[in-house]
């Protein structure tokens, strides 16, 4: 299998998600992991009118710059933000995505779940969504 080299979008924090397009391509990367970080970098988000996530998707296939993963980061030990995440899945299959990424819990708050139990139960009921939108789900530790 060819190794996939993408450049997460949030590498343009701050920017547009046309600049970071633009950019990512000029640097001669071929695969770009798209971020949907509330409150932090929303370059794509569920609440976008669907004209304008299509407009992104036609944007990425003119530019040959393959959406391999979906940066959809949600505090998943708090259970108030799994529907948040479901909405991120569904977009990135929306977009073809094979991989969504998320951290466990936040980086900057104190969590509101701290029994490890939760989490996994939360993980585990995300799986038939994971099968059924054919993704793998990547989870990042804060370091």
């Amino acid at each position: 299998m060819k190794a996939i080299i993408a450049v997460n979008s949030n590498c343009y924090h701050g920017y547009s998600l046309d600049r970071a397009i633009e950019g990512i391509k000029k640097s001669g990367f071929s695969a770009i992991e798209l971020t949907a970080t509330r409150g932090w970098t929303e370059h794509v988000m569920p609440e976008m009118p669907f004209k304008e996530l299509a407009r992104i998707k036609k944007q990425l296939k003119e530019e040959d710059l393959l959406p391999i993963a979906m940066s959809g980061h949600c505090n998943l030990m708090d259970p108030e933000r799994l529907t948040d995440f479901l909405e991120n899945m569904e977009m990135a299959s929306y977009f073809g995505c094979r991989f969504i990424v998320s951290s466990i819990g936040e980086a900057h708050l104190e969590d509101k779940v701290v029994d490890e139990s939760d989490l996994t139960n939360h993980l585990i009921s995300l799986l038939p969504d994971l099968e059924r939108l054919d993704l793998t789900l990547v989870l990042e530790v804060h370091g």
